[in-house]
């Protein structure tokens, strides 16, 4: 693991600070006590440590900002790519790390107990210098002490022997960032001149010659270069408001999805719990996951469906065809989302009976969808195998597979019982006499199926609570 002073190293190099191990480390350690805060009270220790923390955040902050932002020769000034979350994230870990290479090492939280919300909130209000257009920034500086004209003036006057250079020469061509820093000086160095008081210019007469002389030489050459047709204009209208702005608008962005990420995850652990919940109140999906999951599953269903289906135009090989390659899948995958949604029912508190019919619903009204694939085109043809089909699939991968003594009704012609409950899928209420033909095929046809399997009984074996692979009832 990198030590404290690689740590620093790496975040001195990339935040442009001078951050010492021992800043660090006094940070960790702060109690009750320690230099400033020696006025608190025994329980104001957390405060105390807060505090402290804070300030040594923001000022690392602030000092990064002074750098990212001070003149320089390349003319180029964007915190856009300034990731404030990452900052006080890598800050964070400085600290946890010279906490644990202190001396005397205490139990702290990450951040000090704050949550990430509070710390940017914090930041963002320590910022707000840097809130404004970067000529701005230099201006205030400069009144505030904390820089110079000086250090403008020694850019600019290097900028301005370049232009004058690239002006010279036959294929020259003048550099934005040196006309850049030539119109940001101008307009800082306009803004300290007109905050400067008769009493401030009084007792700085030196300062101010020197800043007014200054303040000219750029009018001068400001003046020359509008005169040669140089984006001057475009230069000044394409400073942003704010230097601010895009860091700010990159934090809002990291903690809305880091937001937006917990949320999801919380979701999602409800849901697991949710289906932990399932289970042990109804576990039919779980209970037939086994036999559906069955590699023999898939052609013996399939088997079971073409045994039953009636007639039409395709023979019965196409039609096991068709359904290896496509329909049983879909049926099975049916299946499974209707014992979930069976689950979850029973565990809010639906009725049993109720909550099957919409299982089945779910089932009957893709095999009707199917139907045409199968070679029904005919609507009685179609509702008669979407019954079959429905009933073989209720048999062998629902509830009723569990407990057949319990769903009996729901295997065996169900739809025709009760018409109205499927209108939304056939659109019709069983007085349509297409449905009553179908109706009385399906009833023609069971009695024939019955017969058949009268004459070659084969009694299944009793359906156990937790099904395994040869618990199949694929006969119908």
């Amino acid at each position: 693991m990198p030590t404290l002073e690689t740590k620093i190293s790496s975040f001195n190099s990339r935040y442009q600070v001078n951050l010492t191990s021992r800043q660090i480390v006094k940070v960790a350690e702060t109690k009750l006590g320690s230099d400033s805060f020696t006025g608190f009270n025994e329980n104001d220790e957390k405060v105390v440590q807060t505090s402290a923390y804070i300030k040594a955040l923001t000022d690392a902050l602030n000092d990064s900002l002074h750098a990212n932002t001070k003149i320089q020769a390349n003319g180029v000034y964007s915190l856009f790519d300034f990731d404030l979350v990452k900052f006080a994230r890598e800050f964070e870990e400085l600290v946890q790390t010279g906490n644990a290479e202190s001396a005397s090492p205490r139990k702290r939280e990450p951040f000090e107990g704050m949550s990430l919300d509070d710390v940017m909130k914090r930041i963002k209000n320590s910022t707000k210098a840097y809130d404004k257009p970067l000529y701005s920034i230099w201006a205030n500086k400069i009144v505030d002490g904390k820089i110079s004209y000086e250090d403008l003036k020694s850019v600019t006057d290097g900028a301005i022997e370049r232009i004058e250079y690239q002006e010279k020469s036959p294929n020259g061509s003048v550099q934005r960032n040196d006309l850049a820093n030539v119109v940001y000086a101008h307009e800082a160095m306009f803004r300290v001149r007109q905050s400067r008081g008769f009493w401030w210019k009084v007792f700085h007469l030196y300062q101010n010659y020197k800043e007014e002389k200054y303040l000219e030489a750029l009018s001068y050459r400001i003046s020359e270069y509008l005169g040669k047709n140089y984006p001057i204009d475009e230069i000044s209208n394409s400073v942003s408001d704010s230097m601010m702005q895009g860091a700010y608008d990159n934090m809002e962005y990291t903690l809305r999805r880091e937001d937006d990420q917990r949320v999801n995850e919380n979701v999602q652990r409800q849901l697991q719990e949710e289906e932990a919940r399932n289970r042990e109140i109804s576990s039919v999906s779980q209970q037939l996951q086994p036999v559906i999951d069955d590699p023999a599953f898939k052609g013996k269903l399939t088997d079971s469906i073409v045994k039953n289906l009636p007639k039409c135009g395709v023979n019965s090989n196409t039609q096991k065809n068709v359904l290896n390659s496509m329909v049983t899948d879909e049926l099975i995958n049916e299946a499974k989302k209707a014992n979930k949604i069976f689950d979850a029912g029973i565990v809010s508190g639906n009725n049993p009976q109720a909550q099957i019919v919409a299982s089945l619903k779910m089932v009957f009204g893709k095999a009707y969808s199917l139907t045409s694939a199968l070679g029904y085109t005919d609507p009685e043809e179609q509702l008669v195998a979407a019954q079959r089909i429905t009933d073989a699939v209720m048999k062998n991968a629902s509830p009723a597979t569990l407990q057949p003594e319990v769903y009996a009704k729901f295997t065996n012609g169900y739809m025709f019982d009760n018409p109205e409950e499927f209108r939304e899928i056939t659109g019709m209420d069983g007085t349509e006499p297409v449905f009553e033909n179908a109706k009385n095929e399906f009833a023609k046809e069971s009695i024939l199926i019955e017969e058949i399997e009268s004459q070659n009984v084969e009694i299944a074996p009793p359906v156990n609570e937790q099904p395994n692979n040869d618990a199949l009832i694929i006969n119908n």
